[in-house]
């Protein structure tokens, strides 16, 4: 039986965008084993197919590399919610194509589990660090994938702010202009250099001015009901940065002291939606693989 567990990824990091790719201490894990038939718990039962993403996944690599596809048996544990800006589908990428892997003793290299993950997902920034760990930038530059690594000071703490409503990639996306102004892309381009250098060094103090986006987040933070409010609740405990997580709902804020959480969850469940703030660091490892014997 082998074991995985995946972090979620947080995409985007504000200026970031299509670009960034966090990974944070909040997993989704499985145990799978080779069976004579597809077998899934532990999940809804409208996953429990062979449509689910894991299994699709696992699928995928089997198929392109012209190897029997043998049925698996998929024990699924995982909190990390659908479509809310967490990397939800990443993990189960990652996951399924990490699975025949190692059952299928594929030995595939670093860069050939990037270049599945990323042909399934789309694109790489949730898949980079949910399978590698850590902050990273990615770009796919037609078959090539590129991929780097950068530094978060310990100092850092992130909360996600989780709600009770999805967002869909494809509606987040849906809203955005085709076409930006030059002196927006400049800009962007000028604080995603100096968040950079924020993160890793520590020094917060314009954190929240270089976190500031204009090519995605005016448009999608009028998909997030209440998300001023959490902004505001968010920097009112600390917060010295706040950006949408992914395309959304999730909200996440940067602090660099330790966190009221339970005052925080309090203020929150004030509110119309079921918010839920979650204490994360950066995760480093990464997915990690195990081989249980039965």
């Amino acid at each position: 039986m082998v074991c995985i567990k995946v972090p979620a990824t947080s995409a985007n990091v504000g200026v970031g965008f299509d670009t960034l790719g966090l990974a944070v201490t909040f997993y989704g894990e499985c145990e799978v084993e080779l069976s004579d038939k597809l077998e899934i718990t532990g999940c809804p039962v409208a996953f429990q197919t062979e449509d689910n993403l894991i299994y699709q996944s696992y699928k995928y690599v089997l198929d392109d590399l012209k190897r029997p596809v043998t049925p698996i048996k998929l024990q699924i544990d995982s909190d990390i919610p659908f479509a809310r800006g967490l990397g939800s589908s990443a993990v189960c990428i990652v996951s399924g194509v990490l699975a025949a892997n190692e059952l299928h003793q594929l030995h595939l290299s670093q860069d050939e589990l990037v270049k599945y993950c990323t042909q399934i997902e789309g694109h790489p920034d949730n898949v980079v660090p949910a399978l590698l760990g850590g902050l990273s930038a990615s770009y796919q530059m037609n078959d090539d994938i590129f991929f780097q690594h950068y530094p978060v000071d310990e100092s850092y703490q992130f909360v996600a702010f989780v709600p009770d409503f999805t967002l869909e990639t494809s509606v987040a996306r849906g809203v955005l202009p085709e076409s930006y102004p030059l002196k927006t892309v400049v800009a962007n381009q000028a604080k995603l250099l100096f968040l950079l250098d924020a993160l890793k060094t520590g020094d917060a103090a314009n954190l929240d001015k270089f976190l500031d986006d204009g090519i995605h987040q005016p448009y999608r933070k009028k998909l997030i009901d209440e998300y001023d409010i959490v902004e505001h609740i968010a920097k009112e405990s600390g917060a010295k940065g706040f950006y949408i997580s992914g395309s959304g709902s999730t909200l996440m804020g940067i602090f660099t002291s330790q966190v009221d959480m339970k005052g925080l969850n309090t203020s929150l469940s004030t509110l119309k939606h079921k918010w839920k703030a979650l204490d994360l660091l950066v995760d480093y490892k990464g997915a990690e693989v195990c081989h249980r014997t039965i």
